[in-house]
């Protein structure tokens, strides 16, 4: 949850008609799944 954490806190703005949208790019270099996380949210 930490990079969860870490994008809900950068700076927003709307451009257009999107809301919400980071000032700076926000890029996620990699991701996993935790096998043990998936068969939580099944039960």
């Amino acid at each position: 949850m930490d990079v969860v954490d870490a994008i809900s806190r950068v700076q927003t703005t709307t451009r257009g008609v999107m809301a919400n949208v980071p000032v700076e790019t926000v890029v996620i270099t990699k991701a996993t799944i935790k096998e043990q996380a998936v068969h939580e949210r099944l039960l």
